[in-house]
C-alpha cells in the first residue's frame, strides 16, 4: 500500500509543490511549506500526511547539508511508514537513510538499509522506489570501495529507469552522475595507493553526460531535490575526468563554468568542497604544490562542515600526498593522524549502525517478540518511575513526594527549606531554529550543570518541558540564591556552539524559602512569580539592546508628521510579541478537541443551540476578571499623542475599549447577532435595542472571540480599508500579516503611500508588507515611542533626513528588515564558509557603499550624509563589526588581542582568494571602505596591515595593484 493513495488530493498537491521547490533548489521555501503541512496534519491527526511531510523535511535537511539530522529523520519516518503499512514510502525513507549513512561514512549501515529497502521493494511493482533503493545501494557500495558491486547496482538502476520511466532524463542523468563520481573516487583511491589506476573511456563518458545536460529540461530525479545540483555535479566530475585524461584546458573551463554559477547554485553543498578538490588537482598538475595544499586543506574543512565524512577522508589523504611531494613529512604525518582519528570515529559508529539496523529489522519482522521483551523489562521501568528519561534527573512525581515529606520535616525541625524553579529562556526558538534534537541536548547540558553545583542532599529535578526545579534541604534563601546564580552563570558561559553554531542558552531562576503556613501550591507559586519577574526583566533588557534609537526616532517622526494614523491590532502571531497568550488562544478558537470543540465554529449553533449557549455563557463567566494587557494600555496612551487615530482590530474581546480606546473598528463579530440572550430564540432583527419576540432588552448572545468559519463584516471591513487608505502611518501590533484580511488591508494602504510599521514578529511574519519591522516586545517599543512623542522627539531630528537607501541600510543592519533576497542579517551572520560563497549577493547589504554593486544592483546606496548617521548608530557599528569578524574568518584571519592575525586554519580561507586575482579582491575593497565610512576605520586599518604582509608574499608584484586599491578604500 502507498501513503500517497491514502493522502487527500490537497495534501498531494502540496507535496508536489514541495518537491518542485526542492527541484529548484529552494530548500528554505520547501522547508517552510513542509513544516506548515506537518503542523496542519498533526492537528488533524493525519498520520499519513504527517509522515510525507516529515520525509520532505529530511530531504530539505539533506539539501542543506544537515546530513545527521536527515539520517535521523529518515530512520524515524521509515519506522512511521512501517507502522502505517505504507510500503513504497517506507522504501523511499530507507533509501534516504542509506544515502545519508553513506555520506556520514557509515558504510555498513548504508549497505544494510539499502538492501532492506530492496528486499521490501520486491513486494511492490517495479518503479521509482525500486530504482531509488538500487541507486542508494550503488552509492553505498561505491563509497565503501566495493566498486564492482557498485557498478552492478548502477546497471540495475539504469535498466529499471529505462524500462519503467520511459527514459526519464533527470533520473537517468542522476544515475550516470553517481556512477561517474564512484569512478572518480576509485581512480583517486588507487592512484594515492600506488596501484595501477582503473581505465575509463573519458571522452565517451563525458559526451554522454553533456548530452544529458543538452536534453530538454529534466522531469523528475529519483531523489527529490537532486535536479537542482545535477548541472554543477556533472560539470565538476567532467572536470576531474578531463584533467586525469590529460585535457587540462577543458578541466579549467569546467571549473570556471562551475565557479561562475556558484552563487546561484542550489542543492548539494558538498559540491563547494568538490570544487576545492578540482582546484587542488589542477594546481598539482601545474606544479603549484603550495596552492594545491591550501585547496586540499580547504576541501577537507568544507567537507567536514557539510558532514561529508568520506570526502573529508579523501581530502586528508590528498593533502598528505601533496605535503610529501613538497618535502614536508611532518605536515603529511599530521594529516594522516587526522585521517586516522576520523576513520576511527567512523569505525566506532559502525557498531551503533549495526545495532540500529538490527533493531529496525527486529521491530519490522518480530514485533511480537519485541513486545514480549518490553514486557519482560517492565520491572525496570517501575524502578525508573522517579527518573526523567531524557536528563537522568528526578521527575515531577519525585519532586512532589519529596516536597511534601521535606516540608513537613522542615516544619518539625525548624531547618529552612528552599525551592528554586528554573526555566530555559526562548526554548521554543531553540527547537525551531536548531532542531528538537539540539533542544534535547540543551536540556541534558543544563541538567549536567545542575548536578555539578548542588549537594548530594539536594534534589534537582526536571519539572517538565523546559522547566527544572531544585529542592534545597536545610538551606536558607541567601545560600540557595547563590547556588542558583552560579548555575545561571555557568549555563550562560558554557560553550553551546559545539551543539550548533551560534547557539546561546540562558535560564531564569526563581528562589523562595518556605514560610510558616506554606503549602505546596503557595510555595511553588511564589517561586514562579520570582522566576517570571526575572524572565521579564531579562527579556526587556535584551529587547532594549536590540532596538535602534535612530530607527525609533524615525518612526516617531512619521507618526508626528502624519495627519491620520491607523493602529491595526491583529488576532495573534506565532512567536514572541503577543499581547496576551491566553486571550490569543481563545481569540483564534484554535482548539479542535474536547467537549466544546464543535461550539467554536459558527455551525455549532445549528447542531446544538442549547449546548452552544451554555458553553459560551460558562466561558463568559470564567472570563469576567479579564483586563486589558500592558500592550492594550500602551496603545491607548500612544493614541493620545497622535492626530486622528483610528483603531482597527481583528479581536472582538472589547479589551481595547476597556483600556480607553474611543474609536475601534472591529472587523469581525457579525455572526449570531440575531440571537437574544433573554429568550434564547433566533430572531430576524432587533429594533431599538429590544427583542421583537420577548420585548426585553436585547443582550445579544455571542462569544467574545472570533469563531472558526466566521467571515469579516463587509461594511466594517470597508470602513477599515477606507481609514487605512487615508492614513499616513499604519502601526501594526500582534499580527503576522499573512492571512486575509490583514494582508490585503496593509497592501492596499501601502500602495496609497502609507508607511507601515510592524511591532514584534513571529517566525511566519510577512515582513514584505512593512516599511519597518521592530522585532522586539511591543510593550517596550510602544513605551519608547510614547516617550519620544511626549518629549517632542521625531520632528526635524537627524534620522528623518535619511534617504530611502539610507533607511534600507539602517533597517537591514539593525535587524529590522530583510534584503531583496529574503535574508536577514542574523541569518547571514550564522553562515558557514561555503554558504558565504553561495550568497555573495547579500554582502553589498552587509557592507553598503554609496556606489552601485554589480553583484547585487538592488543593494542600497546610502549617501555620504547617510553614512554619518549610520556611523553614529551603536547598533549599526556592532552589526558591521560582527560581520567583519565573520569575513575575517572566511578569508583566513581572526581578531586576536587587538590586531588581525592569521587563523589556525588560515589555509582554508586563504585558498579561496589569495593565490590569484579574483572577485574577492573587490569584496575586500568593499568591506574596507564600508568599515571606514561607518566609523570602524581602525579595524579596517588593522586588517589592511595584515593583508599588506600576506598578499605580497603569495602574489609578489601582482599583489601591489589590489593593495593600492585597498589603501584608497580605507581612506574613503
Amino acid at each position: 500500500m502507498s501513503a500517497m493513495s491514502q493522502a487527500s488530493p490537497e495534501a498531494l498537491a502540496r507535496i508536489a509543490d514541495i518537491d518542485a521547490a526542492l527541484a529548484r533548489g529552494e530548500s528554505a521555501a520547501a522547508r517552510r511549506n513542509a513544516e506548515l503541512l506537518r503542523q496542519e496534519s498533526t492537528s488533524r491527526s493525519d498520520l499519513t500526511t504527517t509522515g510525507l511531510a516529515d520525509l520532505r523535511l529530511s530531504y530539505c535537511d539533506l539539501q542543506q547539508s544537515h546530513v545527521t539530522r536527515a539520517r535521523d529523520g529518515a530512520r524515524q519516518v521509515a519506522k512511521s511508514f512501517r507502522e502505517l503499512g505504507a510500503l513504497s514510502e517506507e522504501v523511499n525513507a530507507l533509501s534516504l537513510w542509506s544515502r545519508t549513512a553513506s555520506i556520514l561514512g557509515r558504510s555498513v549501515e548504508a549497505v544494510e538499509s539499502a538492501l532492506l529497502a530492496i528486499n521490501l521493494a520486491q513486494a511492490l511493482p517495479r518503479g521509482r522506489w525500486t530504482a531509488s533503493a538500487s541507486l542508494s545501494l550503488g552509492v553505498a557500495y561505491g563509497w565503501a570501495h566495493a566498486f564492482t558491486r557498485a557498478m552492478q547496482a548502477f546497471d540495475t538502476v539504469k535498466q529499471i529507469v529505462e524500462g519503467e520511466e520511459q527514459g526519464d532524463s533527470a533520473a537517468l542523468l542522476e544515475v550516470e552522475v553517481e556512477r561517474h563520481w564512484v569512478q572518480a573516487v576509485r581512480f583517486e583511491t588507487e592512484r594515492m595507493a600506488g596501484k595501477p589506476t582503473s581505465s575509463f573511456d573519458a571522452p565517451k563518458q563525458l559526451r554522454q553526460l553533456q548530452e544529458g545536460l543538452a536534453t530538454p529540461a529534466p522531469t523528475r530525479a529519483l531523489t527529490p531535490g537532486a535536479e537542482s545540483s545535477l548541472s554543477d555535479s556533472v560539470t565538476l566530475v567532467c572536470g576531474l575526468k578531463s584533467l586525469w585524461s590529460g585535457d587540462v584546458e577543458q578541466a579549467r573551463d569546467m571549473l570556471s563554468a562551475c565557479a561562475s554559477t556558484h552563487e546561484s547554485a542550489h542543492g548539494a553543498g558538498w559540491l563547494i568542497s568538490a570544487q576545492s578538490w578540482l582546484h587542488a588537482e589542477l594546481a598539482m598538475q601545474q606544479g603549484e604544490l603550495e596552492a594545491a595544499a591550501m585547496h586540499a586543506s580547504r576541501m577537507t574543512a568544507l567537507a567536514h562542515e557539510q558532514e561529508h565524512q568520506l570526502l573529508a577522508c579523501l581530502g586528508h589523504r590528498l593533502t598528505s600526498d601533496i605535503y610529501i611531494r613538497l618535502g614536508q613529512p611532518q605536515h603529511a604525518l599530521a594529516e594522516l593522524h587526522q585521517l586516522l582519528e576520523r576513520q576511527r570515529a567512523i569505525q566506532g559508529s559502525h557498531l551503533d549502525s549495526r545495532e540500529e539496523v538490527a533493531r529496525y529489522r527486529a521491530e519490522m519482522r518480530e514485533s511480537e517478540l519485541r513486545i514480549q521483551a518490553l514486557a519482560a523489562e517492565s520491572n525496570k521501568f517501575k524502578q525508573w518511575a522517579h527518573e526523567d528519561a531524557l536528563t537522568g534527573l528526578g521527575n515531577l512525581r519525585l519532586f512532589n513526594q519529596c516536597l511534601h515529606d521535606w516540608h513537613a520535616a522542615s516544619a518539625d525541625s525548624g531547618q529552612p527549606l528552599c525551592v528554586a524553579l528554573i526555566d530555559v529562556d526562548k526554548f521554543k526558538l531553540i527547537n525551531d531554529t536548531y532542531s528538537y534534537d539540539t533542544g534535547d541536548r540543551v536540556l541534558r547540558g543544563i541538567a549536567e550543570q545542575m548536578k555539578a553545583h548542588v549537594r548530594e542532599k539536594d534534589l534537582p529535578v526536571r519539572w517538565g518541558g523546559d522547566e527544572f526545579a531544585i529542592l534545597f534541604r536545610e538551606t536558607g534563601e541567601t545560600a540557595a540564591l547563590q547556588v542558583a546564580q552560579r548555575i545561571q552563570q555557568s549555563v550562560a558561559q558554557h560553550d553551546w556552539t559545539s551543539l550548533a553554531p551560534g547557539l546561546k542558552v540562558a535560564i531564569s531562576v526563581g528562589v523562595t524559602e518556605a514560610r510558616a503556613g506554606d503549602n505546596k501550591v503557595s510555595l511553588v507559586r511564589r517561586s514562579e512569580e520570582v522566576m517570571f519577574a526575572q524572565k521579564q526583566a531579562n527579556h526587556r533588557a535584551e529587547a532594549a539592546r536590540s532596538v535602534s534609537p535612530n530607527l525609533m526616532r524615525m518612526v516617531s517622526g512619521w507618526l508626528r508628521a502624519s495627519h491620520r494614523v491607523v493602529i491595526f491590532v491583529g488576532a495573534g502571531m506565532s512567536g514572541q510579541g503577543q499581547m496576551d497568550a491566553e486571550v490569543d488562544t481563545e481569540q483564534l478558537a484554535a482548539g479542535t478537541s474536547g467537549a466544546g470543540a464543535s461550539f467554536r465554529h459558527v455551525d455549532g449553533l445549528r447542531s446544538d443551540p442549547d449546548g452552544f449557549t451554555r458553553y459560551w455563557r460558562e466561558w463568559r463567566r470564567s472570563k469576567l476578571d479579564r483586563a486589558p494587557s500592558a500592550v492594550h494600555r500602551a496603545l491607548v496612551t500612544l493614541s493620545h499623542h497622535l492626530p486622528q487615530p483610528t483603531f482597527v482590530s481583528e479581536r472582538i474581546d472589547g479589551l481595547l475599549t476597556m483600556a480607553g480606546a474611543l474609536k475601534v473598528v472591529e472587523i469581525y463579530g457579525n455572526a449570531l447577532n440575531d440571537r437574544c440572550a433573554a429568550c434564547e430564540r433566533k430572531v430576524l432583527n432587533v429594533m431599538n435595542g429590544r427583542c421583537m419576540i420577548c420585548d426585553l432588552p436585547g443582550n445579544i448572545v455571542r462569544p467574545d472571540v472570533v469563531l472558526l468559519g466566521e467571515q469579516p463584516d463587509h461594511r466594517l471591513l470597508a470602513a477599515a480599508e477606507l481609514a487605512a487608505k487615508r492614513a499616513g502611518v499604519i502601526l501594526v501590533v500582534d499580527s503576522d500579516a499573512t492571512t486575509y484580511p490583514s494582508s490585503a488591508l496593509l497592501e492596499k494602504a501601502r500602495s496609497r503611500g502609507a508607511k507601515v510599521v510592524m511591532l514584534g514578529h513571529g517566525q511566519a511574519t510577512r515582513r514584505g508588507v512593512a516599511d519597518i519591522t521592530v522585532p522586539t516586545a511591543p510593550e517596550l517599543a510602544l513605551r519608547v515611542l510614547i516617550e519620544q512623542l511626549s518629549n517632542g522627539a521625531g520632528d526635524g531630528s537627524a534620522p528623518s533626513e535619511l534617504s530611502a537607501d539610507g533607511l534600507q541600510a539602517l533597517c537591514f543592519l539593525t535587524g529590522h528588515a530583510e534584503d531583496n533576497l529574503g535574508t536577514t542579517l542574523q541569518q547571514a551572520l550564522g553562515w558557514k564558509h561555503w554558504e558565504i560563497e553561495r550568497h555573495l549577493g547579500t554582502l553589498p547589504w552587509i557592507f553598503p557603499l554609496p556606489t552601485r554593486s554589480t553583484m547585487n544592483p538592488a543593494a542600497p546606496m546610502p549617501t555620504r550624509a547617510d553614512f554619518k548617521q549610520l556611523a553614529a548608530d551603536e547598533h549599526v557599528r556592532k552589526s558591521m563589526r560582527e560581520a567583519f569578524l565573520m569575513m575575517l574568518r572566511f578569508y583566513g584571519f581572526e581578531w586576536r588581542d587587538g590586531s588581525v592575525e592569521k587563523a589556525l586554519d588560515w589555509r582554508r580561507g586563504f585558498a579561496s582568494w589569495a593565490v590569484s586575482h579574483s572577485h574577492h579582491d573587490l569584496f575586500i575593497s568593499r568591506i574596507l571602505r564600508a568599515m571606514a565610512l561607518t566609523g570602524l576605520k581602525a579595524d579596517a586599518e588593522a586588517w589592511l596591515r595584515a593583508l599588506d604582509c600576506e598578499v605580497l608574499q603569495y602574489r609578489g608584484n601582482k599583489g601591489k595593484v589590489p593593495l593600492s586599491h585597498w589603501r584608497l578604500a580605507v581612506l574613503a
